[in-house]
């Protein structure tokens, strides 16, 4: 059986500085997912950006995380074994190379 060090991947991972919104992007494309994927009549949406002060352009405060909120499918059991296995194909045909979670990994230090 084949063995994946989640460390190794997470190291050969790069996330360029010039896309620093890359992680948010993937979250919200999972969150669209999963709004499909539940098959509601009416999805939901809600990205949150967490900062000390208030967003006022002339402060431009920094910016401490995101919070990202979705009336989507959930993590159920399809998704979840996804999740846990290195460039699943579970999205392929969606675009998906299983990457994702190894971007959110390099950004950021809790999830």
């Amino acid at each position: 059986m084949l063995k994946t060090s989640l460390r190794g991947q997470v190291r050969q991972t790069v996330l360029n500085k010039y896309k620093p919104l890359l992680p948010l992007f993937e979250a919200v494309m999972n969150a669209f997912q999963a709004i499909q994927d539940a098959a509601a009549v009416q999805g939901k949406l809600v990205i949150e950006i967490e900062c000390e002060h208030g967003l006022g352009l002339e402060d431009a405060p920094p910016i401490n995380g995101f919070k990202i909120t979705d009336t989507g499918i959930g993590l159920n059991d399809t998704n979840f074994d996804s999740f846990n296995t290195s460039f699943s194909e579970l999205k392929i045909n969606r675009g998906g190379k299983g990457l994702g979670r190894f971007i959110w990994l390099v950004a950021f230090d809790r999830v």
